[in-house]
């Protein structure tokens, strides 16, 4: 599944993000400048989607997007987004970049824009913890991603040779552990989260009985503290054996629930 741990000899911080990207300076300068000119006809808007982690990279930009086709943001807008950090899934990238206007260029002129002041009719308004659907909107409008037609292939295919039919149910469960945040940032102390832990065996009896129903269920989990003992043929240790970025999303989208 590949080495997710960050490559050390990397540069980091503002040299990593921000040195290689200053000839674009004068562009940004430019176009700070111009969307500020156009903003009382459109509101041209430049914002990040935290893309570290998946639980900001999945649900921020889709409320976000709900709340802006509810109309809570205006009507004569006109927003780009960029990717803020490492990407922590490379198929919820590809799908997040194919539904809306994603340049990362345009990470260049939104740190110019938040550095100026009088920018904030030009900053994409996404609050903190906007992964929150405090409005309700989840249950109410269309959804922003969808899969291709090879991608819902593939997808088929993969579940075909776990042995789920279309006629089969399956779910999916997972238990948060520690190892994954210490592989993706092993220099950031996020011992403050361990209290959310939970160990995965917990989960075995309510999955066992789903399985002695007829369900399929799939352990998901990108980095993960331990395998699975063998106890029903129903049950897929998937972050152990198959995991891929693409799966990660289809299973998650696909289950008949998912439990964690």
């Amino acid at each position: 599944m590949g080495d997710l741990r960050p490559d050390r000899n990397k540069p980091k911080g503002f040299v990593r993000r921000v040195l290689p990207k200053l000839h674009l300076l004068p562009f940004a300068i430019l176009f700070v400048l111009m969307i500020r000119v156009l903003r009382p006809i459109i509101a041209i808007r430049l914002g990040p989607i935290p893309s570290t982690l998946i639980g900001n990279l999945a649900p921020d930009p889709e409320v976000y997007l709900c709340e802006r086709d509810a109309g809570m943001h205006g009507r004569r807008i006109f927003d780009i987004f960029c990717f803020q950090g490492d990407v922590a899934n490379q198929q919820l990238q590809k799908m997040w970049t194919r539904s809306q206007r994603v340049h990362q260029l345009a990470s260049v002129p939104d740190r110019f824009n938040r550095w100026l002041p009088g920018g904030q009719g030009n900053k994409i308004p996404m609050r903190e913890y906007q992964h929150r659907d405090v409005h309700g909107l989840l249950a109410n409008t269309e959804p922003h991603l969808s899969f291709t037609g090879e991608e819902e292939r593939s997808g088929a295919e993969y579940l075909r040779n776990s042995g789920v039919d279309e006629n089969s149910r399956f779910i999916c469960f997972h238990s948060r552990d520690s190892l994954y945040r210490k592989a993706i940032l092993p220099d950031r102390d996020a011992s403050h989260n361990d209290y959310r832990d939970s160990n995965i065996l917990n989960y075995l009896p309510v999955v066992e009985a789903l399985a002695n129903k007829g369900y399929f269920a799939f352990r998901m989990g990108a980095v993960v503290e331990g395998r699975l003992p063998e106890t029903n043929s129903r049950i897929i240790d998937y972050a152990s054996d198959d995991r891929t970025e693409f799966l990660d999303i289809y299973l998650a989208a696909k289950c008949r629930f998912f439990l964690g």
